[in-house]
């Protein structure tokens, strides 16, 4: 063997020690490994991985070190010496890897990757001037200049708490050229300044409820006031004060008088049951007077109500706004859009939309940036406040939804100034498309990028085009520029759709995969991510890559556990593991694949199947009688005898030299009850042992289906005193 197949092979046997759980064992095998090629930095980081799983962090940090000082400027290795330091409680260790892996990740043209790095930075020093100006000018390379502000701010703090004071005004005022509306950051470069700023005085009263709440209102009046005058003539009313009081309230509130109203409605609430549109009343009665905390009381109740839950929850909004509380007042604002939302789609796609809200509100929450909220909040009010926002919702859903996804539908309402035209030019586009005018459609594109040149929505309706004009490479381009800025503008749920829709039409592209499995597993689809993992695999093995295929399936094993059935995605990873060591001949780590399967679930008849065939190719016999043995005789005890036989007669048809399965086989018979049957099989046996020399085991064989009392006991009979005469004739 040569040096370089011994190398490999130790390798071999490190990862097959590391699928049984012996990562320590694993690691001298690495050793070995790397005494005959020390230079070579692969060995070092199966070592340092083997390390890592043996949870010995010092001397994998080593092994890491070393790889990336053989291999400079590897991400893989760079990524596990910052996390090890990170683990070993190494923080400023931690830091500067971090952010020598950015570096590198920006000089690969990377600079999602970059993103998320620096964000790792600030997990550990909160402070660090180096992330934060790196952020801040990736945000705003990214369009997002409410991020880039943020980062900014809390730059401007840092320095502020160093009594850098300059510096501080610096980055302030390089934060109000970005967003001059910025209240905070305003008012930290006055104080710094030692002006003082005049704050608005907060208003007396609301002047006009929006028009969705207003009427919502109106309608409660006309329910209480058509109560009363139903009961009245039923002669139903049980308290006439209280009825009396009720009409009282209303003449009141629709005089103007609303301190007064609200004082008898309270009255009405505690003589009597809290009806919805009472509570709904209340609610915005307190909303016109400012009482905002009693206002998101009675309407959080009126909310729970099918009828006034849309309209509750925007004038919950409102009153959250009122109180600069913006990423509640959003979530009661999204609410109420998901709830229309709801009653115009089919119930089968109801739990893929609130899986789209919950993931904005993820989004938004991960904004921290009190600015941004703000936009994006007035945004949503100003919208929820139109007469007939809801039909508007639909139509806007109809003609982007479908082609882009529900989250870019979302975004041309919260950025509503921009929809029409937005929307004006998706459809010239998709229309010159149909009509095969690429260059129009091009042109078209162009000349609406002047108008929103950030306008995701006209990107991705340009790499539709591009796609199904089949300039394939075009149109994959433009959908991973998407991507990127999707994850710098802190979207990932967008980002994961539009890497799988560059899957579609380049599955083979394994690093966008592996990308999109990043995503997947840091937001908790640990599901998907294991699917594209087995995708992953398949790719690899179609370049021609099998190793690969096989580390990421390893990858995969390690998350499996937390997939929604453990058991059944461990099964279909080591099965795709054997499958492809099998295609590569290599039968053993096949063999070492299922027999893991085996371990985790011992009724997988398949796989028994597959590892006996694997057995008697590698001349283990013993061993695949032994499996054989096992998944019958499980089957058998749980009733599927006739199942357990099955499977030993296909096996005997496919191995019938094998004398020893033959006779097991007979057992398995008898222990079934099948007399006739096991001597039958046994009879067959009788002449191949005897041509191969092994009478007496023939004899003794014999003997027991004579024993058998079957109908052909007199011709066994006959058969052993034969055998007998055969064999004093050749003593």
């Amino acid at each position: 063997m040569s040096e370089i197949e011994r190398y490999q092979q130790l390798l071999d046997e490190a990862n097959s020690l590391l699928w049984e759980g012996k990562p320590s064992t694993a690691a001298e095998r690495c050793r070995q490994a790397i005494e005959l090629r020390p230079d070579d930095p692969t060995a070092w980081m199966h070592l340092g991985y083997a390390l890592f799983e043996a949870n010995r962090l010092d001397e994998a940090l080593d092994a890491y070190v070393r790889a990336e000082a053989l291999r400079p400027g590897d991400v893989a290795a760079m990524t596990k010496i910052a996390e090890i330091q990170a683990a070993l409680g190494r923080t400023p260790q931690a830091v500067q890897a971090f952010l020598k892996l950015a570096d590198r990740y920006m000089e690969l043209r990377q600079p999602a990757q970059a993103v998320r790095t620096w964000q790792l930075v600030l997990r550990y020093d909160p402070h660090n001037e180096r992330a934060l100006r790196n952020l801040a000018e990736a945000y705003r390379r990214g369009n997002r200049p409410n991020l880039a502000a943020r980062a900014l701010v809390t730059l401007a703090k840092h320095f502020i708490q160093a009594k850098y004071t300059e510096q501080a005004i610096q980055v302030l005022e390089e934060a109000l050229n970005l967003t001059p509306e910025d209240d905070e950051a305003r008012r930290m470069l006055a104080k710094l300044r030692g002006e003082t700023i005049e704050e608005p005085a907060p208003a007396e009263g609301i002047e006009h409820l929006p028009s969705p709440t207003e009427e919502a209102a109106q309608r409660a009046l006309e329910r209480m006031a058509e109560a009363f005058f139903e009961q009245a003539e039923k002669g139903e009313s049980e308290d006439l004060s209280l009825e009396l009081k009720r009409a009282r309230a209303i003449d009141l509130q629709t005089r103007g008088l609303l301190r007064e109203a609200l004082q008898l409605y309270t009255e009405i609430l505690q003589e009597s049951e809290p009806e919805p549109e009472l509570l709904y009343n209340i609610g915005i009665l307190h909303l016109e007077l400012l009482h905002y905390n009693e206002a998101i009381e009675f309407l959080s109740q009126a909310s729970r109500t099918p009828e006034y839950a849309v309209p509750a929850n925007i004038a919950l909004g409102q009153a959250y706004q009122r109180m600069g509380q913006y990423a509640e007042a959003r979530e009661h604002y999204m609410k109420a859009v998901k709830l229309v939302d709801l009653q115009a789609i089919d119930r089968d796609q109801a739990d893929e939309m609130i899986q789209l809200y919950e993931g904005l509100a993820e989004s938004a929450e991960a904004i921290g940036d009190r600015a941004e909220a703000e936009k994006i909040t007035r945004a949503l009010s100003e919208f929820l406040s139109q007469k007939g926002w809801e039909d508007k919702l639909r139509e806007v859903r109809l003609r982007l939804g479908d082609l882009m996804g529900e989250e870019f539908a979302i975004d041309a309402i919260i950025d509503s100034e921009r929809s029409s035209e937005v929307v004006d030019a998706i459809n010239r586009i998709e229309q010159y498309a149909k009509e095969g005018r690429l260059r129009a459609a091009l042109d078209e594109y162009y000349f609406a990028l002047s108008v929103a040149p950030y306008s995701l929505v006209l990107h991705m309706q340009m790499a539709d085009v591009l796609l199904k004009a089949g300039r394939i490479e075009q149109g994959v381009a433009k959908l991973l520029t998407i991507a990127d800025v999707q994850i710098v503008q802190g979207n990932p749920r967008q980002a994961m759709k539009t890497l799988e829709r560059v899957l579609e039409y380049a599955p083979l592209a394994t690093s966008v995969r592996s990308d999109l499995i990043d995503l997947q597993i840091s937001h908790g689809e640990i599901d998907a991510a294991l699917e594209n993992y087995l995708a992953l695999a398949d790719a690899y093995y179609s370049l021609a890559q099998g190793d690969l295929a096989v580390d990421r399936l390893q990858e995969a094993l390690r998350i499996a556990p937390r997939g929604s059935d453990p058991t059944e995605w461990q099964k279909r990873i080591y099965r795709k593991i054997a499958h492809i060591h099998s295609q590569r001949l290599n039968w053993a780590k096949a063999a070492a694949a299922l027999e893991a399967l085996i371990e985790i679930d011992p009724t997988d008849t398949e796989a028994a199947a597959e590892l006996t065939d694997l057995y008697y190719r590698l001349g283990h016999e013993e061993q695949a009688r032994t499996v054989l043995r096992d998944v019958t005789g499980m089957l058998s005890r749980t009733g599927k005898t006739e199942t357990a036989l099955l499977i030993w007669q296909r096996t005997l048809q496919q191995r019938p030299e094998d004398i020893e399965l033959r006779i097991a086989m007979g057992e398995e018979l008898l222990a079934a009850g099948k007399t006739e049957e096991a001597a039958k099989v046994w009879e067959e046996t009788l002449e191949p042992l005897v041509k191969s020399g092994q009478r007496a085991k023939a004899a003794a064989l014999l003997r027991r289906m004579i024993g058998l009392k079957t109908s052909d006991e007199q011709r066994y009979r006959k058969m052993l005193a034969a055998l007998m005469r055969q064999m004093r004739h050749r003593d």
